[in-house]
């Protein structure tokens, strides 16, 4: 019986085979630095582990090594700067042999291959101040125009009758479809490219609109919380629209915390008070309360629910001419903020 057994498990073993390894190289050109690779198929997700994927094996010269087997074939590669809200992508690993890939913060594509050509280019002047913009594009029955969340960076910039513009190429068979620009996290709302042509637009934190066209007033308005919880830690994470007001997780500590709507939108989100332990940990707590109105919001927060009381009046920021400027009144008293400062109605900077 036991040589029996023993002749069994050596032909186990050698029926036993081994998915083939391959090597994808990458001239990392963006700065980034963390980097990793996700790698999706139709049909299929995380075929290199979730999101942001794997860390590089090892380097060879100017490359990133990422080694990977024979089972991955085909997939799209996404090169992202390990989940930090930057990401490039637009290569397709068909084959299960050594590839040499070149990567810039506008594109993933094959040593040597020529820079793509575009039927027409959408400009957008930046003022939201944010440190990345990114375009995400949809349409009925296509969700990826312009990539997977959360879309592609600016080819270029280029000056236009002497505005700043950052150009993102588009195909001919583009529109229409709708635009997203945002910064990994933060979006704004919704642009609608209903003609294949040429644009011209300005993105302030408020929303986007086209060149010479009136920008939406941005309102600002107030989550007031008492905590009555007993938790050690207490966070408010916030996620729908506006997206992420207080961070990424785990959010912000506090009792007053800020989002901010366009004049006449209508926010959709989900608050999520916690204490920080973590989803599925013991110990782990939380509570959540929706918002679909635009208005402040006094909530008090216990360890059995979210209960609300109370509401005050919105803060109106109306947005200037001048880049990453904007005026709020509060309590009667005109204030200039710009580039995070605040200054009173002569010049003078509140402390």
């Amino acid at each position: 019986m036991k040589k029996f057994f023993t002749a069994l498990c050596l032909m186990a073993l050698s029926l036993t085979t081994f998915a083939a390894t391959f090597n994808i190289y990458i001239n990392n050109q963006t700065g980034w630095e963390q980097t990793a690779l996700y790698a999706w198929a139709d049909g299929r997700t995380d075929i290199l582990g979730a999101w942001p994927g794997i860390q590089a094996t090892g380097t060879e010269g100017d490359y990133l090594v990422f080694t990977v087997d024979e089972t991955i074939v085909p997939a799209n590669l996404i090169f992202n700067n390990n989940n930090n809200g930057q990401q490039v992508e637009g290569v397709v690993v068909e084959t299960a042999a050594d590839i040499h890939l070149v990567a810039t913060t506008t594109r993933l594509s094959v040593e040597g291959a020529p820079a793509p050509t575009f039927a027409n280019h959408i400009y957008v002047e930046d003022q939201t101040g944010w440190d990345v913009l990114n375009m995400y594009a949809y349409a009925d029955g296509r969700t990826t125009i312009l990539g997977s969340w959360p879309g592609k960076a600016a080819e270029e910039e280029t000056v236009v009758d002497g505005i700043t513009y950052k150009v993102f190429g588009i195909e001919a068979d583009f529109a229409p479809a709708n635009i997203i620009l945002n910064n990994g996290s933060t979006q704004l709302a919704d642009f609608y490219i209903e003609e294949q042509k040429d644009y011209y637009l300005v993105a302030t934190a408020a929303g986007v609109a086209e060149q010479g066209s009136v920008l939406p007033t941005l309102n600002t308005y107030h989550i007031y919380v008492t905590n009555n919880t007993g938790w050690t830690n207490f966070y408010l994470y916030a996620w729908g629209t506006p997206n992420e007001p207080t961070g990424a997780w785990p959010g912000q500590q506090g009792n007053d915390f800020t989002f901010q709507v366009a004049e006449g939108a209508t926010p959709e989100m989900h608050l999520i008070f916690h204490n920080n332990v973590g989803e599925g940990v013991e110990g782990d707590a939380r509570q959540g309360f929706d918002i679909t109105e635009a208005r402040n919001y006094t909530l008090t927060v216990t360890a059995e629910g979210v209960t609300e009381g109370g509401t005050t009046e919105a803060v109106s920021i109306v947005a200037s001419d001048e880049a990453k400027t904007a005026k709020r009144i509060v309590n009667g008293q005109l204030l200039i903020i710009r580039d995070g400062k605040t200054f009173n109605a002569l010049g003078a900077e509140m402390k």
